[in-house]
């Protein structure tokens, strides 16, 4: 007899890094070196609905914090379309990823170096080169980002300013940071509710 747990409660963090306290959340990822909850990979549906089985209520909401940028664009709008149906009625997914549009405006103030840039847009840093599989594919406008979450069926789509959301970007990039002091990476929050 197989158990079902109800994650009403329960935020789905997709690409997320290691454990939530009890009860608040699950992480799933495809690097088990990220020890997280369930190991799947987040853009392949048939394989994401067999991790996430013992979930049958539907999450809260599920964030992806940090992981898009990481994906091929043209997989981007089926891969959160396909997400919709593990999320309950009511309930929002939350993408969070760097603004590319003021990490560029940022360089051209003078307020962040050409390596800072590069280490922010594609993550080519000595601690973590190209071939790492961290790099980023592409960055993001808020308007674009908008629009995709609209085309993967969201409603009510926006941007978001949540003061509980603090990038630890000295966590990924400690050689960046020592080479801007004091720069905290601008971020795009964008919430879309289920339809």
């Amino acid at each position: 007899m197989s158990q079902h747990i109800d994650p009403a409660p329960l935020i789905a963090d997709f690409g997320g890094v290691g454990k939530w306290p009890e009860g608040e959340a699950i992480t799933v990822n495809i690097d088990p070196d990220a020890e997280p909850d369930v190991v799947a990979d987040i853009t392949d549906i048939e394989s994401l609905e067999k991790a996430l089985a013992q979930y049958t209520q539907g999450f809260s909401s599920i964030w992806c914090i940090h992981t898009i940028e990481h994906l091929k664009p043209s997989t981007v709008v089926p891969t959160i379309a396909s997400w919709c149906k593990f999320i309950a009625p009511g309930g929002f997914l939350m993408l969070v990823v760097p603004d590319g549009m003021q990490i560029l405006m940022d360089y051209e103030k003078g307020l962040i170096s050409y390596d800072v840039l590069m280490g922010l847009m594609y993550v080519d840093t000595p601690n973590r080169p190209q071939t790492s599989g961290y790099e980023h594919r592409w960055t993001f406008r808020t308007d674009v980002l908008l629009k995709m979450m609209k085309r993967g069926g969201y409603k009510n789509v926006r941007r978001e300013t949540v003061g509980w959301y603090k990038q630890e970007w000295e966590f990924d990039y400690p050689d960046l940071v020592a080479e801007a002091p004091g720069y905290m990476v601008q971020n795009i929050v964008a919430v879309g509710e289920v339809p």
